[in-house]
């Protein structure tokens, strides 16, 4: 069994327990409660229990002299649920207590008799809720960076990974077809897969097609003239190309005398 460790967040020796009427539709008032006349004066402890890797937390309710548990109101986030303060007076609130056999709760009324006091109460509350949220913040952050990456080699990034299972390579028989209409042309008409024409723009298109084996050939689309033939871009494609003098040479933007 775990060991527990208990750490106390607040304390005051002087806390007044109150029957609590039913709230008014903008919420709880302490003025409701005939605060002068309470059910019972008592220590107020607020502690947090950690028990293994879990935090549970307690307003505890004592008696003063002898220190037996009075009532006991489990705390959870959000905040509210457990506790409300009052909406004229921040000395008082509302709190949930429960009885840990029967699980039953009940809702009574808890005020100190400094202001100082009751906000230290408060604020203790605010920051274990706080706490519990940057802990949950963390927890989720840490089992995400924990979650197997969607495919190999997506890098880590959700949502954006294709997974190499996937056969992307274009079927035997499918083209990829690509029209050039640029205002730069080679550098000699007629040359190269593209020339210009009279209106100066580039008169030629080509596709690109790919055999079973995974070479690539890129062939002329048909002229009027007849069909063209093929020119090769891979070693593998195992085709007879045209010589350089038929078609001319490739040259790239920039490369021209």
């Amino acid at each position: 069994m775990s060991d527990t460790i208990e750490i106390n967040l607040f304390s005051s020796d002087q806390g007044y327990v109150y029957r609590v009427p039913p709230a008014t539709t903008s919420g709880h008032r302490a003025e409701t409660w005939n605060v002068g006349t309470w059910l019972a004066e008592v220590s107020v402890k607020f502690v947090k229990k950690m028990v293994g890797s879990e935090d549970l937390a307690y307003i505890q309710l004592q008696d003063p002299a002898s220190g037996d548990m009075w009532a006991e109101c489990p705390v959870s986030v959000p905040l509210h649920t457990c506790v409300e303060r009052v909406i004229d007076s921040s000395r008082y609130f509302v709190i949930r207590v429960v009885d840990p056999e029967s699980g039953k709760h009940a809702f009574i009324g808890l005020g100190f008799a400094e202001r100082d006091v009751a906000a230290d109460f408060y604020a203790s509350l605010v920051d274990y809720q706080q706490y519990l949220e940057r802990k949950h913040r963390a927890e989720e952050m840490q089992a995400q960076a924990h979650e197997p990456a969607m495919g190999e080699g997506t890098g880590g990034h959700h949502g954006s990974a294709i997974k190499h299972s996937d056969d992307l390579a274009l079927k035997s028989g499918q083209t990829m077809q690509l029209k050039l209409n640029a205002n730069h042309a080679a550098s000699h008409s007629g040359g190269g897969f593209v020339s210009r024409n009279k209106h100066g723009k580039l008169a030629k298109t080509f596709s690109l097609m790919f055999d079973p084996q995974g070479g690539m050939e890129a062939a002329l689309a048909p002229s009027s003239q007849g069909n063209s033939p093929k020119v090769g871009g891979s070693p593998t494609a195992g085709k007879s190309y045209s010589t350089e003098e038929e078609w001319g040479a490739f040259e790239s933007p920039g490369q021209s005398n």
